[in-house]
């Protein structure tokens, strides 16, 4: 097996860019979402907030502390005043049970 020499740089460069597309892509697929469902430009970024949100959560924790992550941060959306049902499918593309 080949050894890598790779500073911590160019690895967390390299994972930042990573993040960023997967974002991306996740923000692609909510404003499909929220086009299906009428939301107004003014309210779509609350919506993409919580998406990024819990995509960033997605990246720092895994199993129990993620899903507890994830109900609070739905709990706080849902407090704000934001459509459930969105919430619900916004979650449900990162594979999400709130």
């Amino acid at each position: 097996m080949q050894k890598i020499n790779v500073t911590y740089e160019q690895l967390k460069k390299f994972m930042d860019k990573k993040k960023l597309r997967s974002q991306d892509k996740l923000v692609k697929k909510v404003k499909k979402i929220l086009d299906k469902h009428g939301i107004m430009s003014i309210q779509r970024v609350a919506y993409l907030d919580y998406a990024k949100e819990l995509h960033k959560k997605w990246w720092n924790f895994k199993g129990k502390t993620l899903n507890k992550e994830i109900k609070l941060i739905f709990l706080k959306w849902d407090e704000r005043g934001l459509d459930k049902k969105i919430l619900f499918k916004i979650a449900k593309l990162l594979k999400f049970k709130v």
